[in-house]
């Protein structure tokens, strides 16, 4: 479980989903830009995954 993806995608799919739902119920994408932040955290902790999967093979 040491390199699981489910904290990546939880990030990833929270950001998104709060980005979503911001953006609904208030009508206007300004308040919805939050929602990009735990969406690029994710994003940036896939990366990091991947990378490191990457350097464990060479």
């Amino acid at each position: 479980m040491k390199n699981s993806k489910i904290k990546e995608l939880i990030w990833t799919l929270v950001g998104l989903a709060f980005f979503i739902a911001l953006w609904i119920s208030s009508g206007d994408i300004k308040p919805a830009v939050w929602g990009l932040l735990p969406f690029a955290l994710g994003i940036a902790f896939l990366l990091i995954y991947k990378y490191q999967q990457k350097e464990n093979n060479d």
